[in-house]
């Protein structure tokens, strides 16, 4: 069973996040979101797992070579950007295997999703691919039938929807499952589109594309950086809320090897990543702490990220803090 992790793109959304770590890699409770994906995949019974990169590829192959996970994992580097369709095209050509299929999974969202049962909905329902999708109003803009199948995407799902009112427009939860044949069949013939594209002709002509409707899905896009908040405020209020792909989450999050000062006070949305140290009289409320970085004695922090090997003092109410320069010991806050 094959699986794909789109990791490519330069998440201008998340900047200034993204210049230190590639999206990917954004740690969740102290577990970078690859890390949380790649562990669900591999309690699924997915023996491989893609991952097309681009933006700061190293990291996340240093980052796959570190763990060395059980299961096998190929990194597929795009020296220009793909898009989803040219991506995903790219990667399927060179997989092999008696599975017909193929999971596909943007990396930059968390869900509490049975993967699973959807890649069993899909080889027991026959389409040719199938799109996960919820009800959101804010990323309505798919189009389906009484019968879940596809109709449109984006302003031609909208503009049909004013002369039916047997359908209803739905979000794309960036999780689908696809049949390999109709990857090469449908390819629009260029390097740069997206798989919408190869799913629209495949709708023209007639195949089975159709939605898995999961009205309750705890679902959140990490690709900005008020959805980066919005997961870990989240799971503060319910711990459980995405248990099926993380489990034992406790406020604060301290990982093992981090060192926290007795008399430093933590509130609220705390994670303080491994390696990082927090002072003395240091008093955090509602503060994410990457890896091997520094909370100076005394500091007042408030709403605020500290990215990898950075280091905080004084007191600050809002923003993110990074590293000046590589390899300087100097950080700006922004």
């Amino acid at each position: 069973m094959d699986a794909i992790v789109l990791a490519a793109g330069f998440a201008t959304r998340l900047r200034p996040l993204s210049l230190v770590r590639p999206k990917v890699l954004l740690p969740i409770c102290n577990r970078p979101l690859l890390d949380i994906i790649i562990t669900r995949l591999h309690s699924c019974n997915f023996t491989r797992i893609h991952i097309n990169t681009h933006h700061l590829a190293r990291c996340i192959d240093s980052f796959l070579k570190k763990r060395d996970y059980p299961v096998e994992t190929i990194t597929h580097h795009e020296e220009k950007i793909l898009g989803t369709g040219g991506g995903i095209h790219r990667i399927a050509e060179t997989i092999n295997g008696p599975d017909d299929s193929i999971l596909i999974i943007n990396g930059d969202v968390l869900a509490g999703i049975d993967i699973e049962s959807v890649w069993r909905h899909h080889q027991e329902s026959g389409a040719a691919v199938t799109m996960v999708m919820m009800d959101m109003p804010l990323y309505n803009n798919v189009l389906v039938d009484s019968e879940l199948t596809m109709l449109a995407f984006g302003e031609k799902a909208r503009a049909i929807k004013q002369n039916r009112d047997d359908t209803q427009l739905l979000a794309f939860t960036g999780i689908h499952v696809v049949r390999k044949d109709i990857l090469a069949r449908y390819f629009p013939g260029k390097k740069f589109f997206s798989i919408l594209e190869t799913y629209t002709r495949a709708i023209s002509a007639g195949e089975k594309v159709k939605a898995l409707f999961l009205p309750r899905l705890a679902w959140q896009e990490v690709g900005s950086v008020e959805g980066y908040w919005e997961a870990h405020e989240r799971l503060k209020k319910n711990p459980d809320e995405f248990s099926l792909w993380l489990e034992n989450i406790v406020f604060p999050c301290v990982d093992e090897t981090a060192r926290i000062g007795r008399s430093a006070v933590l509130n609220s949305v705390c994670c303080v990543g491994s390696n990082s140290v927090i002072e003395d009289e240091a008093v955090l409320e509602n503060v994410i702490v990457w890896d091997n970085a520094r909370v100076k004695r005394g500091a007042k922090l408030e709403n605020i990220i500290i990215c990898d090997n950075s280091t905080a003092h004084g007191s600050h109410k809002k923003g993110i803090i990074i590293p000046d320069v590589e390899g300087s010991t100097k950080c700006k806050l922004i």
